[in-house]
């Protein structure tokens, strides 16, 4: 099992060194998530299919020796706070459910992205 505490920084580092590959970091945080989810609500709504889809396209572009961004295969939780493109933006407000989803990633996600976060 990967470490879920470690920093950022490590966990990219053992990204880039090959320790451990973008899908098996997503899955260690998917079960964190999880776990923690059942004690406190942590995270109402997730996109698996898409995470998993652009961690698999972070490890094969490693093994193909691409130039890949900054954040390459980096896990991570965005709150409903940020606006993400077909996801629920309620900031944790029921009065906000029914919020349209056809929004555009704000600033910080898309930036994150770019850098190749999952």
């Amino acid at each position: 099992m990967t470490d879920t505490y470690a920093t950022a920084r490590s966990m990219l580092a053992d990204l880039t060194a090959r320790k451990v590959s973008a899908r098996e970091l997503l899955a260690a945080h998917v079960a964190r998530n999880e776990q923690v989810h059942k004690k406190i609500n942590a995270v109402i709504e997730t996109d698996l299919k898409r995470a998993e889809k652009d961690a698999q396209a972070v490890d094969d572009a490693r093994a193909r020796g691409q130039a890949i961004g900054r954040l390459a295969g980096l896990p991570m939780t965005i709150k409903d706070g940020f606006d993400v493109q077909a996801m629920p933006a309620t900031s944790g407000n029921p009065a906000f459910k029914d919020r349209a989803k056809d929004c555009a990633d704000a600033d910080v996600v898309d930036a994150v992205r770019r850098e190749g976060a999952v």
